[in-house]
């Protein structure tokens, strides 16, 4: 009995490899997040320098302000008023006076402080009190003001004060303060503010969230080649050729179909013999 050889196994598969990811610059630039610091930086700081700009043209506009020492027993001074308009008066506790300066230990004004103005033909012009502004000067100008009065036409006015103090103070008559910086000046301020800080925080969240998007793109792609399944398999480089053929072994011959002394036509094992006839009639007379 012969057998074929069988062919060897093919060789293993190759091992797959995920193609390169080639780390590319992430966008937007981080310098988007110091550009919207500055952007801040800058709404802020406008805003403060609005109001700076605000606070020393007040301060110029409280020095130029029409000025009468009062004494604690009153005074009476007259003023020109170069336009009609409504007009704030002030108590100023620290003050200045033809170069005489005012320290009154006392920043609320007199309980018992009367203002009375009239023009030049003695008639009386209404003075309503006030107390919703305050003077304020780098040259050390301070007070509260007490009272508002509406000029009617341009003239001359007199100023009577009487009160209660205990000392010197001055009275300052001029356009109110406060008032002025509405609604220029508060509104550049506002917007200065609100622009530099919607776009710098604008600018920030922006570039968070697309640097955010493009690391996590990045991520999935590393993951890719270490392994993760994400990767796409390389060309094997080689040539796979099959295993040769075995060589052919000797050919296997089939027994005879019979044994020799007992062929038979057509083949096949030889009928059995019949068994040889008795003589004797088992059930007729024995012979002899």
């Amino acid at each position: 009995m012969s057998y074929q050889q069988m062919a060897p196994p093919p060789p293993p598969a190759p091992a797959t490899t995920a193609t390169p990811v080639v780390t590319t610059k992430i966008r937007p630039s981080a310098a988007w997040y110091w550009i919207g610091g500055f952007l801040i930086a800058a709404g802020i700081i406008g805003c403060l320098a609005i109001l700076g700009v605000w606070a020393v043209r007040t301060s110029n506009a409280v020095d130029d302000f029409a000025r009468m020492k009062v004494e604690p027993t009153g005074g009476e001074q007259g003023f020109s008023f170069a336009s009609a308009g409504k007009y704030t008066l002030y108590y100023e506790y620290r003050s200045e006076v033809e170069g005489e300066k005012i320290r009154n230990g006392e920043h609320d004004a007199p309980s018992q402080l009367q203002i009375t103005v009239t023009d030049a033909n003695g008639t009386e012009v209404p003075v309503s009190s006030y107390d919703d502004d305050f003077s304020f000067s780098f040259n050390d100008k301070l007070g509260p003001a007490v009272a508002q009065v509406t000029i009617p036409e341009p003239g001359n006015f007199t100023v009577a004060v009487n009160s209660n103090a205990t000392a010197p103070f001055v009275i300052a008559i001029g356009k109110g303060a406060i008032q002025s910086i509405w609604p220029w000046w508060a509104l550049g301020a506002l917007a200065a503010l609100v622009v530099g800080l919607g776009l710098g925080i604008l600018a920030i969240v922006m570039t968070a969230v697309k640097r955010g998007a493009r690391k996590r793109e990045q991520r999935r792609q590393q993951a890719a080649v270490a392994g993760y399944g994400y990767g796409v398999p390389a060309t094997y480089p080689g040539t796979y050729t099959p295993a040769p053929a075995p060589a052919p072994g000797p050919a296997w011959t089939p027994p005879p179909s019979t044994s020799p002394g007992w062929d038979v036509p057509g083949g096949g094992a030889p009928e059995p013999a019949p068994p040889p006839a008795s003589t004797d009639d088992p059930w007729g007379p024995p012979k002899g």
